[in-house]
């Protein structure tokens, strides 16, 4: 066992929500070249598709650096306004974003959001050639393009950061593909899709996987602090999202520290102090109740099914001691056994009958469900419960206010965490219900490992290593 705790001091990045990139060209009245995007917009449609996709990942010690290259190509005889949405991965920063101009890089600048929607405007009135990249939500980035000359292929690049999930000892990269955020989209690439992970860790590393892509990948173990993958495929589809997971282990605990500063700039440092192998503990027992959302959003993207296979490799871990129940909800709750139930043969098999017969449709009123779950809590007052949510938290706006209220009402021995599905989902939501309620959130893809997740996520659980944790810097 190896877990992870990471402390970060000092990042200088800007906050997420209100980032956005702007490029404004002035190149004269001759049509020039811009960035070709996947769906023509602005009411006249169109085809665009992608030529060549290109990511370089560098991940050091947790944080991870993404660049991605795009060749896009107007399949059009005219001039076209172009859209281009892709999910926004977890705790990610956008660093960077250009796109190239008869042969020149162009890079983007920072303004604010209202200001750079008017430059956009007033440089497409006179036919120049601006770029502007947004976040529209908390999920979503959309990279809009005017004008896109007929019969062009351009190139668009965007770099962003982000610090990897740690569960127990297995960190997890996840480069978002399947998104359901703009319909009708064409997911395949025409030319070579190509992903490159380089992995630099100072804990050493003992494995390399790709739970999305197995067989697929080329793994290399150059050594036990530096490891690579790599995916390249012809003609490939984009609809999946590519997960790389590697495992990280170390024979007794100890602190590693990486620190950086830039000439003229403040630093800054990361402190990790990982759990060695000498902890391991035996493991308690605990109650569960998984609250399965079951509403119409979760059609979307397989999520129902993905939110059923993660609850069903749950099934595989469980202790026997342990007890459970499945609450699954839309606008009312429905109970699978009534009771919290051993992990026998014949309850697992009603489980997955249950699972199996749910479909998603209805609304999303979350409340009604964690109060049947709370429920749960007075049958043995000493024993830990568990209440584990799978949504997309896109619950009705009008349950929310009173679903965090009811977090801070919950029982004592009850802690509720959170496993987001997909990347459609209301990750603000998801995680401040977890860290009120003195849980965690996790993010799950479809194309990961459900049974390695639902392994660390319980070793999490019943082997807390150590609690209430203060660092004090003089």
């Amino acid at each position: 066992m190896c877990s992870i705790l990471k402390c970060i001091v000092h990042v200088s990045r800007a906050a997420f929500g209100a980032l956005l990139c702007l490029l404004c060209f002035a190149l004269g009245a001759s049509p020039a070249w811009a960035a070709g995007l996947l769906v023509a917009d602005g009411g006249l449609g169109g085809q665009l598709e992608i030529r060549d996709h290109t990511v370089h990942v560098t991940i050091n010690n947790g944080i991870a650096v993404t660049e991605v290259e795009q060749v896009f190509f107007n399949m059009e005889d005219r001039v076209v306004e172009a859209l281009y949405t892709f999910p926004v991965p977890a705790s990610a920063s956008v660093a960077n974003f250009s796109m190239w101009i008869n042969g020149t890089e162009m890079i983007g600048e920072v303004v604010e959001k209202q200001r750079a929607r008017e430059i956009y405007d007033s440089y497409k009135q006179q036919r120049k050639d601006p770029g502007l990249l947004e976040q529209t939500d908390y999920r979503t980035f959309e990279m809009r393009v005017f004008p896109i000359a007929a019969q062009s292929e351009q190139r668009v690049q965007i770099a962003y950061y982000q610090e990897l999930d740690h569960d127990d000892d297995w960190a997890t990269y996840v480069y978002p593909l399947a998104t359901n955020a703009r319909g009708g989209v064409d997911s395949r690439v025409s030319g070579r899709f190509s992903l490159t992970v380089q992995v630099r860790s100072e804990i050493p590393i003992v494995e390399l996987d790709s739970p999305s892509h197995d067989g697929d990948v080329v793994l290399s173990a150059h050594s036990d602090s530096f490891q690579e993958a790599s995916l390249e495929s012809p003609e490939g589809s984009l609809a999946q999202d590519v997960v790389i997971a590697y495992r990280v282990t170390r024979p007794r605990t100890g602190i590693d520290l990486i620190t950086s500063r830039q000439n003229g700039e403040d630093g800054y440092f990361c402190m990790m102090i990982t759990v060695g192998e000498e902890l391991q503990g035996a493991d308690a027992a605990m109650d569960y109740v998984f609250v399965l959302d079951i509403s119409g959003s979760m059609s979307a993207d397989r999520k129902l099914d993905t939110s059923s296979n993660v609850v069903e490799a749950f099934f595989d871990v469980l202790g026997e001691n342990d007890r459970f129940e499945i609450v699954t909800f839309n606008t009312e709750p429905y109970q699978c056994f009534q009771q919290l139930t051993a992990p026998e043969p014949a309850a697992l098999e009603q489980a997955r009958a249950f699972l199996g017969d749910q479909r998603p449709k209805g609304g999303t009123v979350l409340q009604a469900a964690m109060r049947t779950a709370y429920g749960y809590a007075q049958a043995d007052a000493d024993r830990p419960l568990n209440v584990v949510i799978l949504s997309d938290g896109l619950t009705e706006q009008r349950d929310r206010p009173a679903l965090l209220e009811l977090i801070q009402t919950r029982p004592q021995n009850v802690r509720v965490f959170c496993v987001g599905v997909g990347n459609d989902i209301n990750r603000p939501l998801l995680e401040q219900l977890a860290e009120d309620a003195g849980g965690l959130a996790a993010l799950v893809s479809r194309s990961d490992d459900f049974e390695r997740q639902a392994r660390a996520f319980r070793r999490k659980l019943t082997r807390p290593v150590a609690t209430n944790l203060e660092v004090t810097f003089p």
